[in-house]
């Protein structure tokens, strides 16, 4: 599987910890890309039930095996969750660099579970996680929010995905911003509110092959 990384990060924002996690091959075989892994993941692990603004709820980001290659229009990574707005599945796309930075930390995907009890953000710079204090920033824009979390983790090339005030209020519109490309429809931006994670930033230093 040339194309993939083989394991996805799981942060649990409750209890602060971050595993890593093997990805088969017959699964990334059946259920192909981004979209199709997403929603594999989102099927077996969201229930039914599950209110989207409460901690059970789950954010899954995925990259596609073309994502950070030179392929033209592979830029692009999805977003799944369960939605505030119309309460079912929602899957969302977004492109600029935020997934190929992923893919060169070494992942194929992020699970995001649980929640933070106070306001934060979480730094990846490979294979070392970091839950840092969000306070701060809380109440900022994304593209303050983006620019400090870029100065605090100490490189301009640090690439970030976060939320704003919209978010932060659990407005059931409210986006996910990576840069000026966004995770729009169905309220993503919310649940992460909802999870008190502000941001999450991500520097890998591997390079496709």
């Amino acid at each position: 599987m040339y194309a993939y990384k083989g394991k996805t990060l799981r942060l649990n924002l409750s209890k602060k910890t971050a595993r890593v996690e093997k990805v088969h091959e017959n699964l990334l075989r059946r259920y192909l890309g981004c979209r199709g892994l997403g929603a594999k993941i989102y099927y077996d692990e969201v229930k039914p039930d599950v209110n989207p603004l409460e901690p059970e709820n789950k954010v899954v980001l995925v990259t596609g095996p073309l994502t950070s290659t030179p392929t033209f229009g592979s830029s692009k990574f999805h977003l799944v969750t369960k939605s505030p707005l119309t309460g079912i599945y929602l899957c969302s796309n977004a492109g600029g660099y935020f997934g190929a930075e992923l893919k060169f930390a070494g992942y194929d995907g992020i699970i995001i579970e649980g929640k933070a009890s106070n306001p934060i953000y979480v730094s990846i710079k490979d294979d070392h996680v970091e839950f840092n204090d969000a306070k701060h920033i809380w109440g900022a824009g994304t593209w303050g929010t983006q620019k400090a979390v870029k100065e605090e983790t100490g490189d301009g090339k640090t690439r970030v995905m976060c939320i704003g005030p919209a978010g932060e209020r659990l407005v059931r519109f409210a986006c996910v911003m990576s840069e000026d490309r966004s995770f729009g429809r169905g309220g993503a931006g919310a649940v992460l509110g909802s999870k008190n994670l502000k941001a999450i930033a991500v520097r890998g230093s591997g390079k496709w092959k």
